[in-house]
């Protein structure tokens, strides 16, 4: 995932997050409205940001790990 998508991804939950937001808050300023959006875009981007590459850091390979002592200490 590159920073380009990271950025689409969080300007599409923003959009997405605000407009639900909307429809079950109708009595805000227009002003409200621009806050919550950086807010949730800010955010967003950042743990998109963030999480983008551990998927590929966290590979183990399980052939190389070898026997382990499975024996009770008792």
């Amino acid at each position: 995932m590159s920073v380009e998508s990271c950025l689409l991804y969080g300007i599409g939950i923003s959009i997405f997050s605000t407009g639900i937001y909307m429809i079950l808050n109708d009595n805000r300023d227009k002003k409200d409205y621009i806050c919550i959006f950086s807010i949730i875009l800010m955010v967003s981007i950042i743990i998109l940001y963030i999480t983008k590459e551990n998927s590929s850091l966290v590979h183990i390979n399980k052939g190389s790990i070898g026997n382990i002592n499975n024996t009770p200490p008792f």
